[in-house]
Order: structure tokens, then C-alpha cells, then sequence
């Protein structure tokens, strides 16, 4: 399998065809290891191919089989979770990059990780002894000296690549080397996949060991095999009228019944899935398929049971056979104990309009309706992690990726690196209330100057310096005199905003073409 893979789709392929004389300059070392490999991107040794292997967790027994297609610059890779029997698929059908999730969901992949795929797909075709290159210092492992050369693909990240001098095999590649999405390949071994023709068959990322176990090259595959599979949780459009919905100080609540059972749900656009409490989920009979961990805001790792919910109707529209996570949910604010959070599945296969202004919600059928995108702002969004990520800007010159969090309860949290590393100000300022507070909210009993804010979230509560920053900026939209919180729940380059932002738009939601639009309210 090739690890987020995508196809190469713009390298010049004029290359000498016999490998030079060797010499400890960048250009011989290259030739060294096309003359080891026998072929490179391009050349026609394969035109197709399917491989087969594992992948396996460092400390695990769990085994993934995964298989990847490769036709020129179409390809799809499959991994298959034991625990679940479900696939996971990427790809790239000629023109769109691809995803799909436990339940079959398929969203394009306009993610900025599109140069670490291109980088990873020039690696494993074969594509980096075409490209220019500069010599790098020389690093060790495990004890013996590799030459470093540095390769640049066109719309991919740099890659650096450790280079055996004796064989010209490659031991380890560097991706995006110092950057956002550094990222260390170990080359454990080649196979010939033709005589003379090796390639890459066992590798390491992070803690996950790849092990190619066959490979089938230059074989028949029909054009349908490359396409994203169908969806295994599915809508029944009943109703594509406009129903309540409740927007209250600090979330939006929808009403909605999982196999019979009725409950009130936080709308939750920064869920990647549907978390329900457990005791709601064993009232409404949802079988467990196995159980795991996960994370949220907070320090604490969260117990969850993976589970299937045969349905969950909305506004009178039905999502079947849909999998869903449950665990203990507590919730503290607007008077309301809900039973869960609804998030990506119910907007990855439909149109969904949510207008706060009028407090209803509309779920279309994306096959007859199209997405309304008058009087509103556009937005191409990232759902690498089935959340909606968007660029935005800090103060007019610090660009971050802010993640649109609707059950986020009113703060923004900004990512310790942010702070010090991008120099994002986080000085202690007088604030009225804490990170739940708004002016307008008469329930709110809180009125007292803090710089420290406790903020909970699934994993337990933290307590953050926060501050107030002049302004976060997304696009034409500006949020001005913003209170903002570092948080060690939020990672790299992120912030993440919540409602206190996005209560001031209405929304359309088309995840299947990578759209969100906001709508300012009338001010």
C-alpha cells in the first residue's frame, strides 16, 4: 500500500538511460539507485499493477490487509479494520482525489497533505531519479553513514532521501524535511516485482510496519475497480421541507430517534462522527462491535464502544446501518442533558441548509437539489479528519487552519505552537465571565476577571491561559477583539472556533463536493 498515496502528474521523465559513473555528488547518487531499482516512473515497465500486504501497529497483533490498483495516475487503495470487517478507500479517479470512511461516506480530499501524497507516490513509483537535486549533509543509522539527497517534486514536498552508497538502495525518505508535515519513511526491503525490476515491499511510518506480500504487475483491472464503493449507510429523503431546530446560548439542538428511540442531539459540526451516551445507546438496543479509545478536548484518553444503529431518522429523512460511536457524555450548559453529539455522518451524503436565524434545518436529497450559494461566502473546506477545516488569518499576518467547531461552547482555542512559535500574543486581559459566557445570555451567572479558564470537553477539563487577540480573519469575514484560549488539545498550525463565530451565519453543508457556505446574518 502506498501510504496516502497520489499520482504523479507533472515530472519531466528526460533522464539518461544508463546510470553514471559513480562519484559522492547528488546526480550519480540517484543514477545508483535507478540502476539498483532497473526502472523508474514513466518508462512502461508497469502500466498497471495490484499489490497485496499487511499492516501492522508497533506492539499489536492486529493485522490490516490492505490492496492498492494502480493504473497510470488512477489508483485506489482498500484497508480493511478486522475489528469491524469495513474498508477504508482513497484514491484518484483522473480528476478528484478521494476519501471514504467507516460508513462508505466519499468526500474529496482538498487537504494541504496533497503535497505529502505526492511526495509518498513519487517515492513508491519510483519517480525521485528524474528530478533535480541537491546534495545534503550526511546523517547515520544505526551506526553506518548514509549521502542525504534532497529531491522537489513539482506541486509535492520536498523529500530527503537517505541513499546506501554501496547498492544505491534507499534506507529512509525524509518528507517535507522541518515542515508541517515532516514525515519519516523507513525502507526496510525491496522485492523484484519483475525480474530486475524491484520495488519498495516493506516500510515503516510513525508505528505502523507496511509489508507487501504480492504483487501482480501489468495485469487487467477494469475501470470500475478504481471507483470510490458505494455508500453502506444510506438516506431515505422523506422530507425536503425545512423542521425546528433549537438554537440555544451555547449549541444547537436537533431533535432525532435511533432505532425508535427518541432523544435531543448538540449539533456538532467538529464531531467526525455520532457519539451517543451509553446508557441512551443500550435504551435503544445498538449492538456493540468492539471498543476502543478516543479524545477530545481535555487530557484524558475517552472509553468508547463502536456500535451500529440500524436507524436514525431527522426531520422525518432516515440515515440506515449507520456506525456510530457511544460513550459516558455529560453536558453542563443550557439546562439540557443531551444524548449525544450528531456530526459528519448526518452532512457527508446530503444537502443540509441550517439557517440559525430562523432556528430550522433542511436535509436534501444531493441527487435532485444543488446547494444554495447566493447571498453567502463559498468555502472550499478540508475534511482530511471529517471536520471542516478552513484557512483563516490571526492578527492580518499569521496563517492558520482553523477548524469550524459548532459544539465548541463559545471560545477560540489556539494550539500551544502557535503561540510560541508564531508569536500569537497571549497576555492576561481583564474578561468578563469564562469561556461560556455571552453578554447576551440572561442565564449566565458567572461575572469575574480571569486569564485562566477551565475548559471541559469529552476528555475531562483543562485550564488554559487565554487572552484576548485583535482579530481572526476568514476571508472578507472578520472577527474582531476575538477571546481566545492555548490549548493542549489543539495541535500544529490549528485553531479551532467555535460557536460564539458561527452563530452570527447561516450555513450550507455539500461535504460530498467539499463545500461550505456561510451566510452572515443581517446585522
Amino acid at each position: 500500500m502506498r501510504y496516502l498515496s497520489i499520482c504523479l502528474v507533472a515530472l519531466s521523465l528526460l533522464v539518461p538511460a544508463a546510470a553514471q559513473a559513480q562519484s559522492p555528488d547528488a546526480t550519480s547518487l540517484l543514477a545508483l539507485h535507478r540502476a539498483y531499482v532497473g526502472w523508474q516512473f514513466g518508462d512502461g515497465t508497469f502500466n498497471t499493477y495490484r499489490q497485496t500486504g499487511t499492516m501492522v501497529r508497533e506492539g499489536s497483533h492486529t493485522t490490516y490487509p490492505w490492496t492498492t490498483l494502480e493504473m497510470g495516475a488512477i489508483y485506489r487503495d482498500t484497508t480493511v479494520d478486522p475489528k469491524t470487517g469495513e474498508p477504508f478507500d482513497d484514491g484518484f479517479t483522473g480528476r478528484v482525489f478521494w476519501e471514504t470512511d467507516e460508513n462508505g461516506f466519499t468526500r474529496p480530499d482538498f487537504s494541504l497533505r496533497q503535497g505529502l501524497d505526492i511526495a509518498l507516490s513519487v517515492l513508491f513509483n519510483e519517480g525521485t531519479t528524474e528530478l533535480s537535486s541537491t546534495l545534503r549533509p550526511s546523517q547515520t543509522i544505526g551506526g553506518k553513514s548514509y549521502a542525504v539527497v534532497r529531491v522537489q517534486p513539482p506541486h509535492g514536498d520536498a523529500l530527503d532521501l537517505y541513499v546506501d552508497p554501496v547498492t544505491g538502495a534507499y534506507v529512509r525518505a525524509v518528507i517535507d524535511p522541518g515542515g508541517s508535515y515532516e514525515t519519516t519513511v523507513d525502507i526496510l526491503g525491496y522485492t523484484d516485482a519483475l525480474p530486475g525490476k524491484r520495488m519498495i515491499s516493506k516500510y515503516e511510518i510513525g508505528k505502523f510496519v507496511f509489508t507487501m506480500t504480492h504483487v501482480q504487475p501489468n495485469v487487467t483491472i477494469a475501470t470500475q475497480e478504481f471507483h470510490p464503493p458505494p455508500q453502506r449507510a444510506t438516506w431515505t429523503f422523506a422530507n425536503p421541507n425545512p423542521f425546528p431546530i433549537s438554537v440555544e446560548p451555547h449549541a444547537i439542538f436537533v431533535d432525532a430517534t435511533i432505532n425508535g428511540v427518541k432523544g435531543r442531539f448538540i449539533l456538532d459540526t467538529g464531531a467526525g462522527g455520532i457519539y451517543v451516551d451509553n446508557a441512551f445507546a443500550d435504551r435503544a438496543h445498538l449492538s456493540t462491535i468492539t471498543r476502543g479509545t478516543g479524545g477530545g478536548i481535555g487530557p484524558n484518553p475517552v472509553r468508547i464502544r463502536l456500535r451500529r444503529a440500524s436507524t436514525i431518522t431527522i426531520g422525518g429523512n432516515t440515515l440506515s446501518n449507520v456506525l456510530i460511536d457511544t460513550a459516558r457524555f455529560q453536558w453542563h450548559e443550557d439546562n439540557e442533558q443531551p444524548a449525544g453529539l450528531i456530526g459528519y455522518p448526518l452532512f457527508a451524503g446530503a444537502i443540509v441548509n441550517l439557517n440559525t436565524s430562523n432556528q430550522t434545518m433542511q436535509i436534501l436529497n444531493p441527487q435532485t437539489a444543488t446547494a444554495d450559494t447566493s447571498h453567502g461566502v463559498a468555502i472550499r473546506v478540508d475534511l482530511y479528519s471529517k471536520q471542516p477545516v478552513v484557512p483563516m488569518v490571526i492578527d492580518n499576518h499569521i496563517d492558520v487552519k482553523a477548524l469550524l467547531d459548532t459544539g465548541n461552547g463559545g471560545f477560540v482555542a489556539i494550539s500551544p505552537t502557535l503561540v510560541s512559535k508564531r508569536g500569537v500574543p497571549m497576555m492576561a486581559t481583564g474578561y468578563q465571565g469564562n469561556a461560556f459566557y455571552h453578554p447576551e445570555d440572561p442565564s449566565a451567572i458567572s461575572n469575574y476577571i480571569n486569564s485562566h479558564v477551565e475548559i471541559c470537553g469529552v476528555g475531562g477539563c483543562e485550564t488554559d491561559p487565554c487572552s484576548t487577540i485583535t482579530s481572526i480573519a476568514l476571508g472578507p469575514i472578520v472577527y474582531q477583539s476575538t477571546y481566545a484560549c492555548e490549548s493542549q488539545s489543539v495541535g500544529g498550525d490549528y485553531i479551532l472556533v467555535g460557536y460564539d463565530f458561527l452563530r452570527n451565519f447561516d450555513f450550507v453543508f455539500d461535504y460530498r463536493d467539499g463545500i461550505l457556505v456561510l451566510k452572515p446574518h443581517p446585522q
